[in-house]
């Protein structure tokens, strides 16, 4: 029998014709869409981080200081005295946030005798308040009024006391204000009305300040008081003393730091140079690349910068670069922080080193997050716009540092050319090298990253691990 009895070539030949019609729609549909979903496989850099890179978000931190700023009180070419702190719980990011918040004391320490202490123990399940004794509490030396029984509070029992030494945020006390002994109270199931009027006397005394320690950032973004607020008595507490002796507040919020990213073993670049305080070859090259981009596609990126803070402020949504918008070599992939300031102010800086997405999406997504973490921009219309100062900064890859000890480490920092990371187990600081500028030298430089690492910024060993890399910085012409 004849094959021709069992194949219908004619049918055959329109299924083949089907066929290769639905093939070429597909190739068709994936370019399109490839077109506007997805980054380019290139990077800015020969640098890449792996696939499994996640940035970690990190809990907002807040503080906050009153002040009185009548003449009187106000000393010669200095920021006004705080007569009162409200510092963030002990936690991991903390003490970058109370550094911040004590820079306007600077011009008063040799002044300041006393650190009234006020501090919250839901563990404690007691009525009151009480004030810690014993010699020293978190380092700092008691003063001796509590020795005595301050202000007629009773005193609290040593396993409380024990618990509430702990609080990280003492060591930034210890360091900034090293003469000054502390006054301890322990609170537990008090009104704040009662608290104030427990502390009202010392409210504006020249040798003393008052610090409770309480979670702003819960209680501001509480749509009313709440009780699970932690400190929420000495929240209330504070609020009464300001308003009663006429004080203006000042809000500090964390920005940036801490740890960087869950997975901690991205890809380190390596070089004969490593750690060598000239300009390492491998960097310096990538920077050079990077310098190019800003040459030929610098302004496109600030005007990508713009249209996203444009979206950000008019619809409270993230903007997504398209392709037929901007050069396909913004997405190229690389990793990206943006600074936006308003007619000179203080700047917002926030980035990813999550290179998984292209340039452009990563710029964009960095505009949006220090608009959404910012409540200064809820009132912003597109009207202030041109207000607003863009700056971004383009990363190399990274490259370790070899040292002997923090001394050796210090000597190898190039101030104004290194960004530094370090990492120490599982907690990581980055510090970009436009920051220098914020520092007065190199241990001042290095101690502000332990304390984003969460570390102690007296503590160092030579496990910890130093990354330097370099940026190039794009403005508006």
């Amino acid at each position: 029998m004849s094959i021709k009895q069992y194949i219908d070539f004619s049918r055959l030949f329109r299924y083949f014709i089907i066929g290769g019609v639905i093939i070429a729609l597909l190739i068709i549909n994936y370019r399109s869409l490839s077109r506007h979903m997805d980054s380019n496989s290139r990077f800015l850099t020969a640098y890449t981080i792996p696939d499994d890179f996640i940035e970690r978000t990190r809990p907002k931190v807040t503080a906050a200081r009153f002040y009185n700023d009548r003449p009187d009180r106000l000393r010669r070419q200095a920021l006004p005295r705080p007569d009162i702190f409200v510092i963030p719980p002990s936690g991991e990011y903390t003490p970058v946030v109370t550094l911040k918040a004590l820079q306007m004391l600077k011009a008063y320490v040799p002044e300041i005798k006393k650190i009234i202490w006020v501090d919250f123990l839901p563990e404690g399940l007691f009525d009151g308040a009480m004030v810690a004794q014993g010699q020293r509490f978190g380092g700092i030396k008691i003063a001796d009024e509590a020795a005595r029984g301050w202000n007629g509070l009773p005193p609290a029992p040593k396993h409380l006391t024990a618990k509430a030494q702990k609080n990280v945020n003492l060591e930034v006390f210890k360091k900034e204000l090293p003469d000054a002994g502390i006054i301890p109270i322990l609170y537990g199931n008090i009104s704040g009305e009662k608290l104030a009027r427990k502390l009202a006397p010392y409210v504006e005394k020249q040798d003393n300040i008052i610090v409770f320690s309480a979670d702003l950032a819960a209680y501001r973004n509480a749509e009313k008081s709440d009780v699970s607020v932690y400190g929420l008595s000495g929240l209330d507490a504070a609020l009464i003393l300001a308003r009663q002796y006429n004080l203006t507040p000042d809000v500090t919020d964390l920005v940036k730091a801490g740890s960087l990213n869950d997975n901690l073993d991205y890809e380190i670049l390596t070089s004969e140079n490593a750690g060598e305080t000239e300009k390492t070859p491998v960097l310096e090259q990538q920077r050079k690349a990077l310098e190019d981009v800003r040459k030929v596609y610098g302004q496109e990126l600030i005007r990508a910068a713009e249209n996203a803070l444009a979206r950000a402020i008019e619809k409270k949504k993230r903007y997504t670069p398209s392709r037929q918008e901007y050069s396909d070599t913004l997405f190229d992939r690389g990793a990206v922080f943006v600074n936006i300031s308003r007619e000179g102010g203080p700047g917002i800086l926030k980035g990813s080193l999550n290179r998984q997405r292209g340039t452009v999406f990563n710029l964009a997504d960095s505009v949006f997050a220090a608009t959404a973490e910012n409540k200064d921009f809820a009132d912003i219309t597109t009207d202030d716009l041109p207000d607003f100062e863009i700056k971004i900064e383009l990363l190399t890859g990274f490259m370790p540092v070899s040292y002997e000890n923090e001394a050796d480490l210090l000597d190898k920092l190039q101030p104004g050319i290194d960004g530094i990371i370090i990492r120490s187990g599982d907690r990581q600081a980055l510090l970009l090298p436009s920051e220098w500028k914020d520092y007065e030298d190199k241990q001042a430089f290095l101690n502000s990253l332990k304390l984003k690492a969460g570390l102690n910024p007296g503590y160092w060993s030579n496990k910890i691990k130093v990354y330097r890399f370099y940026t190039v910085e794009i403005e508006k012409k």
